[in-house]
């Protein structure tokens, strides 16, 4: 199992800036979509209310991405092994 090379504090402050760029993100949307359609979410069509969830979901993974471009671009290059996934050494 591959060894992160960053610390407790440096993974607080990833959790707790990824939690608030979610919350803007979402915030960020819904804001927007009223001052566009002039309308609250609940009342729209459900082919509407699904594309709003589609580009609201985009929007969020590449936050997501960026902020975890931003934190691990100075420990690079990463351990080969970090983001990979082997079922055979899974532990139940």
């Amino acid at each position: 199992m591959a060894q992160v090379p960053w610390g407790l504090g440096e993974t607080a402050l990833g959790l707790v800036s990824w939690s608030l760029t979610f919350a803007a993100t979402g915030l960020f949307s819904v804001t927007l979509l009223r001052w566009t359609l002039g309308s609250s979410v609940g009342s729209l069509p459900m082919d509407v209310k699904a594309l709003f969830i589609l580009l609201n979901q985009m929007l969020g993974t590449g936050v997501t991405l960026g902020l975890l471009w931003l934190f691990t671009r100075r420990h690079t290059p990463l351990p080969a092994d970090l983001f990979s996934i082997d079922p055979r050494r899974a532990r139940c």
